[in-house]
């Protein structure tokens, strides 16, 4: 009897449990298969997969919480999170292969690269030789256009492109933007690369067509309007779809005439400037260098000059240019450009010239709008820059330069007198004055740019070589005489 008794109590608490807690035992039976199935796959994938990563579970975790903060949709989210996933497994196996001990301490993500941190198990200049001469490799195994290997202080890094291309939001780029500083793209942390214009005398941005270099200026010249509206910019593009949109805060100009007029006056202006330094900044664009030299050949002696003088006077100069060479301003120009905005070049040798450095690695960028190396002072780092709207840029306000060059108490007077010969304090004095009279007669000296119209014959009467050394000096002596007449107006 006893025994009945517990049988059916056991059975009456069975069935009260099923009727008060139904509900919460049907939500149970689907949530755990789901729970246990998960476990079982992480679980597998720990065991079955080759790993370059010390920890598999923690690594899986770690790049989930990376990818849910990215600036994407989810779809995106879960192909680039696939993309890592299956590129340890690749990587272990190739590495393997290759026997190449490494091991993956860490992923990071930027709009358009993924970058996967490598370190050496077994440290050995055989191991590292062979590492870093797997670029074409790891672009294969991985399926990708572009793989680019950097050496760091204890780790390689593996830059990849993306599977899918993240938003540089313009907000981000302009709380970065401040006074002269300012963002030219995101890094391969998703973190905005600076460059103060204020240290630098010429800016270069060096790409074939198409690669976003245009846009990268245009985005640049936006931020520094909205962070400083009394900043002066001038446009000289002859090209001007791109620029239109710029009219309401700056000066574009268009036409040959008077680039030639601006080119003698901006000189002046900075020869003035260096001797009374003034507190409104000027940032000067020329579009399409190679373009515009096919017009007017004496603007490439002009930012010579203006490259040299402008970060002491408070003048920038930004260059845009498909190529470097004798062609598009020269190399001594490029040398000049201490900050540069490099974008992958049509030849490796075209890349070599564009960078003015070994192993940047240019010929390793992709081919995407935007992806490019910011090479500051020497130091070179990959961004993804950004894009701006026409209707964001004509909504800015602030000043607008007005067109002083076009005046005529502002232009140059060609009737400088006898240049100063005996004051025997420069070494230039000695070559003004072997040129004696040759060099006051009319159409020996252009003074709207500041150079002689027969190179050759100022050589000869010098008696100086006409390669490098000579032609330097020469380039010097242009400067002084220049500097000379402008400082005695």
């Amino acid at each position: 009897m006893i025994t009945a008794i517990l049988f059916f109590s056991l059975i009456a608490v069975i069935l009260l449990v099923v009727l008060v807690a139904g509900k919460t035992m049907q939500h149970f039976g689907i949530a755990l298969p789901l729970y246990v199935s998960t476990v079982q796959a992480v679980n597998e994938n720990a065991h079955a997969m080759p790993m370059l990563t010390d920890g598999r579970q923690r690594f899986v975790v770690t790049t989930r919480n990376q990818i849910n903060g990215l600036p994407m949709s989810a779809q995106n989210k879960q192909d680039i999170y696939r993309f890592v996933m299956g590129a340890d497994d690749k990587l272990a196996n190739l590495l393997k292969s290759e026997n190449v001990p490494v091991a993956l301490t860490g992923v990071t993500f930027g709009a358009l690269t993924v970058t996967f941190r490598l370190r050496l198990r077994e440290f050995s200049r055989q191991n590292l030789d062979k590492l870093m001469k797997m670029e074409g490799l790891i672009s294969q195994v991985l399926c990708v256009e572009s793989v680019r290997l950097m050496q760091c202080a204890g780790w390689i890094d593996c830059e990849v492109s993306s599977p899918v291309r993240a938003t540089v939001s313009l907000d981000s780029l302009a709380r970065a933007t401040n006074g002269t500083t300012v963002a030219m793209g995101v890094d391969s942390n998703m973190q905005p690369a600076t460059v103060d214009i204020s240290q630098h005398g010429l800016i270069a941005a060096i790409a074939p067509s198409r690669r976003g270099k245009t846009q990268a200026i245009r985005t640049m010249l936006y931020l520094l309007k909205r962070a400083n509206p009394s900043l002066n910019i001038v446009v000289v593009a002859f090209k001007t779809e791109d620029w239109k949109a710029f009219e309401s805060c700056a000066t574009l100009i268009v036409d040959s005439d008077e680039l030639k007029q601006f080119q003698a006056w901006l000189l002046a202006t900075m020869y003035k400037r260096a001797k009374h330094p003034e507190s409104n900044r000027w940032i000067i664009v020329f579009d399409d260098l190679a373009n515009l030299l096919t017009v007017n050949p004496e603007l490439q002696n002009s930012i010579l000059q203006f490259s040299s003088l402008g970060a002491g006077t408070g003048i920038t100069t930004v260059v845009s240019t498909q190529f470097t060479g004798k062609d598009s301003g020269g190399v001594a120009m490029t040398a000049n450009a201490t900050a540069r905005l490099l974008f992958k070049p049509s030849s490796n040798m075209q890349g070599a010239r564009d960078g003015g450095m070994a192993r940047l690695g240019l010929d390793q960028l992709s081919t995407q709008k935007g992806d490019a190396l910011l090479v500051v002072d020497g130091d070179a780092v990959r961004v993804a820059t950004s894009m701006t709207d026409d209707r964001l840029i004509e909504q800015l306000h602030g000043s607008v330069p007005a067109r002083e060059w076009l005046h005529k108490e502002s232009q140059p007077q060609h009737n400088y007198g006898a240049l100063p010969t005996s004051i025997g304090v420069h070494p230039m004095e000695e070559a003004i004055e072997k040129l004696n009279g040759w060099l006051l007669d009319d159409g020996t000296f252009d003074w709207s740019v500041g150079k002689f119209n027969n190179r050759s014959e100022a050589l000869r009467r010098l008696g100086w070589s006409n390669n490098g050394s000579g032609v330097e000096k020469l380039k010097e002596l242009e400067y002084y005489i220049f500097e000379r007449q402008v400082s005695r107006r």
